[in-house]
């Protein structure tokens, strides 16, 4: 991601790739679900937008994040 992109991410943006990067770490890397936010937290800013598709389409398209809350699509939908 350049910082171009960064300085154009919506909240719902921000929101969705800290969710699909916080289940990529527990459901493939198998790190805790305490270990993985300070992690997504970091790595959020890192992933480009085609990782995050990626990322998306391996984890199965999923809708809730780690704690049941909806995952904005990529169109900014909940």
């Amino acid at each position: 991601m350049t910082a171009i992109e960064a300085s154009v991410l919506t909240p719902l943006d921000q929101v969705r790739r800290y969710a699909l990067v916080e289940l990529f770490l527990v459901r493939v890397l198998d790190l805790t679900p305490a270990d993985a936010p300070a992690e997504a937290g970091a790595l959020q800013h890192a992933v480009s937008a085609r990782l995050l598709g990626r990322i998306d389409a391996l984890l199965g398209w999923p809708d809730r994040d780690l704690w049941g809350n909806a995952i904005p699509r990529p169109d900014g939908s909940p």
